[in-house]
């Protein structure tokens, strides 16, 4: 069952940013204040400190894979986490 349980959770470490991005798009109050922030912010400085901000809570690190095919249309790619 440990087995199991770890590759599941490795599995889920690498697409968690994705994940968070596809949460925001999908509650309309989140998806209204990211917007409001990319308006103020910039795209880029919105969705890198969402992405470091994801890696800090869960204690993650970057693993330099590059994942270009997203299911959240809120992003091009993201760094894929472990």
């Amino acid at each position: 069952m440990k087995n199991f349980t770890d590759e599941l959770l490795a599995q889920f470490s690498k697409q968690i940013t994705d994940s968070v991005f596809c949460f925001i798009q999908n509650d309309r109050a989140l998806l209204k204040k990211y917007l409001d922030l990319v308006a103020e912010k910039g795209l880029q400085p919105v969705n890198s400190h969402i992405a470091q901000a994801v890696a800090q809570q869960y204690g993650l690190t970057n693993s330099g894979v590059e994942n270009k095919n997203p299911k959240s249309c809120l992003i091009q790619s993201y760094s894929e986490l472990q």
